[in-house]
């Protein structure tokens, strides 16, 4: 089911959406915040889980081997497609296009 499927949004009052209700239930754990959350949508989907501006949650979407590799790492803080994009254009096998570039006046 969506996330937004079960949330009765067709209401007058809505219920929690699913991550609202994961994280109260650790705030009435006891614990002082909720952990980071990771949803990550691997196939087409409209609904999503939370917005953008949700603290601390991250929203992939497809898949990649980039993204597994920075995932099973831990390196989730420092992943971003911008970076991704630089650490991959610095290997060597770019090393002829970076040198085209610079002659053609394109870099």
């Amino acid at each position: 089911m969506r996330f937004d499927e079960g949330s009765g949004s067709h209401r007058a009052t809505p219920w929690e959406t699913a991550h609202e209700s994961s994280v109260r239930r650790w705030l009435d754990a006891g614990y002082p915040s909720a952990p980071r959350i990771l949803y990550w949508n691997e196939r087409p989907a409209k609904s999503v889980p939370v917005t953008k501006t949700e603290e601390g949650v991250m929203m992939l979407s497809g898949f990649s081997s980039s993204l597994l590799e920075a995932f099973v790492a831990g390196n989730m803080d420092k992943f971003s497609p911008i970076l991704k994009m630089i650490e991959l254009l610095g290997k060597e096998c770019y090393l002829r296009l970076r040198l085209s570039a610079r002659r053609t006046g394109m870099d």
